[in-house]
């Protein structure tokens, strides 16, 4: 008699398993179609962008000392840009929205002016935008190209880990670096930055 109970139940468990299954594929799949159209929203306005910046683009340097006048924006279709981010390695090429968001679709400028040094931006940890800091290598060259064409260079100096819970670090310049990336962890529980430092440009003239 008692081999009915344990049976039922062992049915039961199996049931509920499959059923957890199916709805941690279904939350998977889920999560990545969004992904994907929010990586295709973020190259529509990339595109976009890009049509509305000056074509002549020109090297520029970044100038810590200075009047700290708010970066310059494009607006599309009601989001304010205020760049270009490219990171070659990666294959990453993205505009940086005016502002960032943890729950932004796009990497966006959390604190700091470019051209001052002191620029951070976030963006999501997805492939395709900010997700592969960590395959960058010291020395890997990636640029910023403002809204009024001018191009800002930089290169990988170090990848940071911080606390999710010690947020106040990742704007930290323990070291002379000049612009920040970051994006979290899947846990949630960490960021990874990315410091870089600027690349000079020296007038022939």
């Amino acid at each position: 008699m008692t081999s009915r109970p344990r049976t039922r139940a062992k049915v039961l468990l199996r049931v509920l398993l499959a059923a957890g299954a199916i709805l941690a594929i279904a939350l998977v799949a889920r999560a990545y179609v969004q992904q994907n159209r929010d990586l295709e929203s973020a190259r529509s306005d990339l595109a976009k962008l890009d049509s509305l910046i000056p074509e002549e683009r020109t090297s520029a340097n970044v100038v810590p000392e200075g009047e700290s006048t708010p970066s310059p924006v494009i607006n599309i279709d009601g989001r304010d840009y205020v760049g270009i981010l490219e990171i070659p390695s990666l294959d990453v090429r993205l505009p940086i929205a005016a502002s960032w968001r943890p729950e932004s679709p796009r990497p966006g400028a959390y604190s700091g002016i470019l051209e001052r040094g002191t620029l951070t931006i976030g963006g999501p940890n997805t492939a395709g935008q900010l997700g592969r800091l960590t395959e960058t290598a010291d020395g890997d060259r990636f640029t910023i190209t403002d809204v009024t064409g001018r191009v800002f260079t930089f290169e990988v100096a170090t990848i940071e880990t911080v606390k999710s819970d010690e947020k106040a670090k990742i704007l930290e310049k323990v070291e002379p670096w000049d612009v920040s990336l970051f994006a979290d962890t899947f846990s949630g529980q960490e960021f990874r930055v990315l410091r870089g430092t600027a690349v000079p440009v020296f007038n022939d003239n």
